[in-house]
């Protein structure tokens, strides 16, 4: 069940995407006497309880690029400096939750996560005052470490979240 209604819950998503993957899966959790609705509500529990802990999966390689690009900071400052970055990236995904309620390819296609660069970009240019083209290159270092860590963590949410939903129901 999803939180605000029209807004498709993970399961249903990860349905519309990787329907084999969900066939094999429901055939597998049903052969175990658990039925589908209980684990699918379990799973999209799961993922929810996932989102803060996700975020800090993409933080932490942010923190540390910043420490690389400038020792001269204490790495507390660059930890507060990201953990600003991920509270306006919050706050941007509260305010384009109208983009939620579109279909799953539009959605997609909107980039949402990349609502966040201007802000990145208008912090890199106050925090880490420096010549355009350096600026040009840590910014594009920061974007490319911020996707990654994007994917990455999405990939490590998902497998706990399958993980211990089916340990959940299954005993």
């Amino acid at each position: 069940m999803a939180v605000l209604p029209g807004v498709p819950s993970f399961s249903e998503m990860f349905e519309s995407l990787h329907p084999e993957i969900m066939a094999e899966l429901r055939a597998e959790i049903e052969s175990e006497n658990v039925p589908w609705p209980q684990f699918t509500s379990t799973l999209d529990q799961r993922m929810s309880m996932l989102n803060a802990p996700m975020m800090l999966l993409i933080a932490i390689p942010m923190i540390f690029y910043f420490k690389l690009i400038r020792r001269d900071r204490p790495l507390v400052e660059h930890a507060v400096f990201t953990l600003n970055c991920c509270n306006v990236y919050v706050l941007f995904l509260i305010l384009g939750l109208p983009i939620y309620m579109m279909e799953l390819g539009l959605m997609l296609a909107s980039l949402l996560p990349l609502l966040l660069v201007p802000y990145l970009l208008a912090g890199l240019w106050a925090f880490y005052y420096s010549t355009p083209g350096r600026f040009a290159l840590v910014s594009f270092g920061l974007l490319a470490v911020g996707v990654i860590g994007y994917v990455v963590a999405a990939n490590i949410a998902i497998f706990i979240g399958f993980f211990w939903a089916s340990h959940s129901v299954m005993g």
